[in-house]
């Protein structure tokens, strides 16, 4: 059983409006099996997502010094799959209130999708965009079998450094008409409303 820690390691970020920020501290790589390994996360901090009646998805979070990683724990909600993790990364921290190059969208379901400056990219003049592995970065896909997802970014794909602050949310979807995020006041089309990292 996945154990949730109990320290939230988000903070108030007052030099960029108040914006939450979190410390992506360094840790052991890990398997990306939707299975969690005995110790595998120990390592890792955890923020919650509030999606509603009592329920909360715990997001672990970590770097192995190449790649962020992250384990969506959806043991916490019922049903288990009704909804998909999805990760908000604007490496040159632009913000604005419209996506711009640089700006991704990841979504991890039954496949994997992604944009570079858009978001919701599922399909393009009717020709499907998703597929069991995109170049740069890999999750397990659904259905989910022991109630996580994880997923392995490489620095490299959405253009992260270590040290350099970048834009950052996390939200849990149905695709159609919830989206529940950390921070909790970010929405999806305005990246100047979500949170910041640091890779340590």
């Amino acid at each position: 059983m996945l154990m949730v820690a109990a320290s939230l390691a988000a903070s108030v970020d007052t030099a960029t409006q108040e914006r939450p920020h979190l410390d992506v501290k360094k840790g052991a790589p890990v398997v990306v099996d939707g299975q969690i390994g005995p110790k595998e996360w120990d390592d890792a901090e955890v923020v919650q997502i509030d999606v509603g009646g009592g329920q909360t998805v715990p997001v672990f979070y970590k770097h192995d010094g190449a790649h962020l990683l992250f384990a969506f724990d959806l043991t916490k909600i019922q049903p288990v799959a009704s909804l998909v993790p999805e990760l908000l990364l604007d490496a040159a921290n632009k913000g604005g209130n419209t996506w711009q190059k640089g700006q991704w969208w990841l979504h991890a379901s039954a496949n994997d999708c992604e944009g570079d400056g858009e978001f919701n990219v599922y399909r393009r003049d009717g020709v499907f965009l998703c597929a069991p592995e995109k170049p740069g970065w890999r999750a397990n896909n659904f259905p989910v079998k022991n109630g996580a997802v994880e997923i392995e970014i490489d620095f490299a794909k959405v253009g992260v450094v270590a040290g350099a602050r970048f834009g950052f949310a996390i939200d849990v979807t149905d695709t159609q008409k919830t989206w529940k995020f950390w921070p909790a006041t970010a929405r999806l089309e305005a990246p100047s409303t979500w949170g910041t990292a640091t890779i340590r």
